[in-house]
């Protein structure tokens, strides 16, 4: 907002190191020990300073403009392996599987300025960065962070950045020294630097931004399983059962879905470029880059949220980490429902050709937005501020409109986050211009009826008259 870039043409990506500073928000049941009172709060401020970081960054990068030129290649690197070792089939452990998917593509981006003096490298690669284990106490960037460093140093004056592709279910190999660390980022940065002298396609025009979520369903848990996970010895399950089960206890039940993320922007026919939320697996990249050709396809995960694991169908008979436990960690309420992937291939399908932020509209963009059969019309009588998360509505025998609100959904954060308006037209013009609250403090309204001198109100499991 502060330097008018809209929803569409921004993106956050991260590389999601093991080895950096826990953030606030993200994975809040990690720890087997709960953070204590200190900790939260140097947690708090360290988000807090890093989140300023991003911001004066971008400022300085605005103030930074000039007319420059892109350029897109690709080269590849070996070290990432698929990490979900089966037998028979199924999920065994972490480790090295030589037989399972991996993608070892390494697309670059190059920005020159209008001398042709380099300015930018852009690059992405699936895999975890996670060559320094649990054991290693130290901040690192780990691959990422290395190779980045190696190639500022190879070219002074430039900015170097890596995004994460879909390698959720890949780990680099050989890992768990700081050498090897260091390696992987020197390799990964020497065939950038390879890409860099090679002949580069020029990106012929500015990119079609598109911005837009995919609702992913929740296969969600039974009040029989939470109650018997209270008594589990892993004390992150535990928890995870007891914030379920006093969430449902207040909501009535758990949550649908979550909004995923998914952002597309579109270089003509020169590269399309996807980002999606959460920890995505390799699938995904494997399936967009088919199903979105012939066109170069370039996917990042880890964009804008990263709210848990996006597992593959293939993955529900073959079971593991991914899909049936690490969830927990995220205090998601369970994993998710079959289907889920084609909602999300289909979700970035619709997105990509919706050249737009699927962001609010206002009340005359939405008029424009309804197709109507031929002789219809639609006019606006009523929008904020006078309704606000409207979920009903009826009309009364005196004209006046009573609206149901649901302020809290879909997350619960109250008990009390419903009302009842009614709406009165009090100069006559057609228009509602008058807002009167009649009932507060409802949970989960969902219908009224308007009825003698007052209103039925359904506010499950109850339907009572006020």
């Amino acid at each position: 907002e502060q330097h008018g870039i809209t929803r569409e043409r921004f993106v956050l990506c991260c590389t999601h190191s093991h080895t950096a500073p826990h953030l606030e928000g993200y994975a809040p049941n990690l720890f087997a020990v709960p953070l204590d009172l200190d900790e939260q709060a140097k947690t708090a401020a360290y988000t807090k300073w890093l989140a300023d970081r991003v911001v004066e960054g971008i400022a300085l990068a605005v103030k930074d403009l000039s007319p420059g030129r892109m350029f897109k290649g690709q080269g590849s690197v070996g070290f990432a392996a698929n990490r979900r070792v089966l037998k028979d089939g199924r999920w065994t452990g972490f480790g090295v599987n030589p037989e399972g998917p991996v993608d070892h593509s390494l697309p670059v981006l190059k920005v020159v300025d209008a001398d042709g003096e380099l300015r930018g490298i852009v690059f992405n690669y699936a895999c975890h960065c996670t060559t320094l284990t649990g054991n290693y106490n130290n901040v690192s960037g780990d691959w990422a962070g290395y190779a980045a460093e190696y190639l500022e140093e190879r070219h002074a004056g430039a900015t170097a950045l890596c995004t994460v592709g879909c390698g959720a279910d890949a780990n680099p190999e050989p890992r768990g020294e700081l050498l090897m660390a260091e390696a992987h980022g020197r390799a990964l940065s020497l065939q950038v630097n390879k890409v860099l002298s090679r002949g580069m396609r020029e990106l012929s025009r500015a990119p079609v931004a598109s911005f837009g979520y995919a609702g992913l369903p929740v296969d969600r848990p039974q009040r029989s399983e939470l109650r018997a996970n209270l008594d589990s010895g892993t004390p992150q399950v535990k928890r995870h059962a007891q914030k379920m089960l006093a969430l449902q206890q207040r909501m009535g039940r758990l949550p649908e879905s979550y909004p995923m993320p998914i952002q597309t922007w579109q270089f003509a026919d020169d590269l399309t470029m996807v980002f999606l939320g959460g920890e995505v697996v390799v699938d995904y990249a494997a399936r967009l880059k088919n199903e979105l050709g012939p066109k170069h396809v370039w996917v990042t995960a880890y964009a804008n949220d990263v709210f848990g694991y996006v597992a593959a169908e293939r993955m529900r008979e073959e079971g593991g980490y991914e899909l049936d436990y690490s969830m927990i960690y995220y205090n998601q309420h369970g994993p998710w429902e079959v289907g889920t992937e084609e909602v999300v291939i289909e979700r970035a399908r619709q997105i990509l050709a919706n050249p737009r932020s699927e962001g609010a509209l206002s009340p005359e963009q939405a008029l424009e937005a309804f197709h109507l059969p031929e002789g219809f019309d639609i006019e606006l009588v009523a929008a904020e501020p006078l309704i606000e998360d409207p979920v009903n509505f009826e009309f009364g025998p005196d004209g006046r409109l009573w609206v149901v609100e649901m302020g809290d959904y879909p997350r619960g954060d109250g008990d009390t986050g419903g009302r009842i308006k009614y709406l009165e037209d009090k100069d006559g013009d057609g228009l509602f211009d008058k807002s009167t609250t009649f009932v507060d403090g409802l949970s989960f309204p969902t219908g009224v009826f308007p009825w003698r001198y007052g209103a039925l109100v359904s506010c499950a499991p109850e339907i009572f008259y006020a």
